[in-house]
């Protein structure tokens, strides 16, 4: 792993997360049954992502707390029929008077990471996103 990330990554920002933070690594990789370049070049994606969004690789729970409280989105108890992780999202509860939605959208993917980073069986089977508009 060292080696491929020093090989394909210029800046070494880039290259500390991808060598240090091994619970993510090992998720990532899991995701990707263990194939190297397919989990780097996800890693490289999920990287860029967050680098846009000007979030840190790890979301900061204080930091999208009153949008999880909200349970505008949620992790549901049990798995699908395929085996993934569901998390549930509830348009009612998205109230954009008291935040704006790119709050709820933080905490989604708080919570994502969360489910993703707590059960291998969510990192080798995925997860399922329901979006109830009702």
């Amino acid at each position: 792993w060292r080696m491929v990330v020093q090989w394909m990554c210029g800046s070494s920002d880039e290259q500390d997360w991808l060598l240090n933070d091994g619970q993510l690594l090992i998720a990532i990789l899991r995701s990707r049954n263990n194939d190297l370049m397919k989990a780097f070049t996800l890693a490289k994606h999920f990287s860029l992502y967050r680098e846009v969004q000007r979030w840190p690789i790890r979301i900061d729970p204080d930091g999208c707390r009153g949008a999880v409280r909200s349970r505008a989105s949620e992790i549901l108890p049990g798995r699908d029929a395929e085996g993934r992780g569901v998390v549930m999202i509830v348009g009612n509860k998205l109230d954009l008077v008291v935040r704006p939605v790119e709050a709820y959208i933080h905490a989604t993917h708080f919570l994502l990471e969360q489910l993703v980073l707590a059960d291998f069986a969510v990192q080798d089977n995925g997860v399922t996103v329901v979006l109830d508009l009702e």
